[in-house]
């Protein structure tokens, strides 16, 4: 069971999220919110996210540069990026960061399903090469 991190300065768009999908039905036990990097970096900090969903363009730190922190506190954690900019050059950082995809807003709750349906097989998988490994 997973924990998925929702970061968006938008609350309509957090709340959107939030409720629009079943997220038990994926196997997420439990999703947080946050508005900013800062309180992103709080709530990571204090629980074990699995999952982050994140915008880009926010005030007070991108989600870019939330990416770069946790890849360096936490770099099992798993990044999705929702943006309303097309822009190549988000779109290279995300993928020089380790973003497991880059989607554009407004995503429809259906390919944001399939996209963490594809993450926790990731986890999954990356659990149990760990386990074997071991």
């Amino acid at each position: 069971m997973h924990q998925l991190l929702i970061v968006d300065d938008e609350a309509i768009a957090v709340e959107s999220l939030k409720q629009g999908i079943n997220w038990s039905g994926l196997g997420i036990v439990r999703v947080f919110t946050a508005y900013n990097a800062q309180q992103a970096q709080e709530i990571i900090r204090n629980e074990a996210i699995d999952i982050l969903v994140c915008d880009i363009e926010m005030p007070q730190g991108s989600g870019l540069d939330l990416l770069q922190w946790v890849r360096e506190y936490n770099p099992a954690i798993e990044a999705i990026f929702l943006t309303c900019h097309a822009d190549f050059h988000y779109a290279k950082q995300a993928i020089q960061l380790g973003s497991f995809d880059y989607l554009l807003k407004p995503v429809p709750f259906s390919e944001l399903e399939t996209v963490v349906g594809k993450v926790i097989d990731k986890l999954e998988q990356d659990s149990e090469r760990s386990e074997f490994s071991r």
